[in-house]
């Protein structure tokens, strides 16, 4: 399986993930990468045993937000490497729509992934926003992963049917720890 994924910057949390999945034989794994920022110096090599690709970002501000991270470049990457699948590390930055309109362009099938919850804390002009976007985008995703309850609860709000919800938890790289 060719299999795209999508997320904002290097996270330690998720390097030991692409590795694994970077090395099964059935896999060929390319991570995009929105932001140059968190791959500085850990304590375990971040960009290590998987493909990947720092996309070019033509935000003024570069930075995890939603104008911090437009790289319209995913959209051709999309197009020419024709992938079974596209993983979109959440919807909060402009890149996740564009590769979500370059999927739908492309036909490539799109799983979303999110810790998200919802949030009480939301003036209602954003909520009607919200469950309209985030509703007509995560209604036409083939799945979503979420990785506990209250995540479970966020996507079923907006619309994401339960055929269509698979449990993915928070990993720890437990070989590293027991060795430590």
């Amino acid at each position: 399986y060719k299999i795209a994924f999508l997320i904002s910057h290097p996270i330690q949390y998720y390097a030991p993930f692409f590795k694994k999945l970077g090395e099964h034989p059935r896999v060929d794994l390319t991570v995009y990468f929105c932001l140059r920022a968190g791959s500085e110096k850990w304590d375990i090599p971040l960009l290590e045993g998987y493909k990947h690709v720092f996309l070019k970002n033509y935000s003024l501000c570069p930075a995890p937000t939603f104008f911090g991270q437009l790289n319209p470049g995913i959209i051709r990457k999309l197009k020419k490497n024709k992938y079974d699948a596209v993983i979109l590390h959440g919807y909060t930055a402009c890149t996740n729509w564009l590769a979500f309109v370059g999927a739908r362009l492309t036909k490539t099938p799109i799983i979303v992934k999110g810790e998200a919850i919802l949030s009480e804390n939301v003036s209602w002009w954003k909520k009607i926003i919200k469950k309209i976007a985030l509703g007509f985008m995560l209604k036409r995703a083939q799945a979503a992963l979420y990785a506990y309850k209250a995540n479970k609860d966020f996507f079923r709000f907006y619309g994401v049917p339960e055929e269509k919800l698979f449990f993915f938890p928070c990993a720890v790289d437990n070989e590293l720890f027991q060795r430590k």
